[in-house]
């Protein structure tokens, strides 16, 4: 058996092992992370939809239970991608609100990383609209 063969199926099995449980606080980082994850191994889209699948919890599979039942569906992996983040991802005005009113920064430690973080988020967001 040749050696590239043996070598993209080791690649492929491990591939699951490697992918982190959906975090549902941030799905544009955690989405970002699959797909680093699974880059090397350069599957498809129906092959990154069922992967990622099996790592949603009971909540997410309710709310994208259509998307998973139509077989026919074309660009299953981008349809749930947009969905999951559009369900999960605060608004822009949230975002701000959050920023300036420091609800989620408390007495923390690391108030001052919470604070880049919440920025550096909002500021993409403008970006990219």
């Amino acid at each position: 058996m040749p050696r590239e063969v043996v070598k993209s199926d080791v690649a492929a099995i491990s591939v699951p092992a490697r992918l982190p449980p959906f975090w549902r606080k941030n799905t544009s980082l955690w989405f970002a992370q699959f797909e680093a994850a699974v880059a090397a191994s350069k599957i498809g889209d129906e092959q990154k939809f069922s992967l990622v699948v099996p790592l949603l919890g009971c909540d997410e599979i309710e709310q994208i239970g259509e998307i998973i039942l139509d077989p026919t569906a074309t660009g299953k992996y981008s349809t749930l991608k947009n969905r999951l983040a559009s369900m999960y991802q605060e608004s822009d005005h949230r975002q701000l609100q959050k920023l300036l009113s420091g609800v989620e920064l408390g007495d923390s430690k690391n108030c001052y990383e919470k604070c880049v973080n919440l920025a550096g988020s909002y500021s993409q967001m403008k970006r990219y609209r």
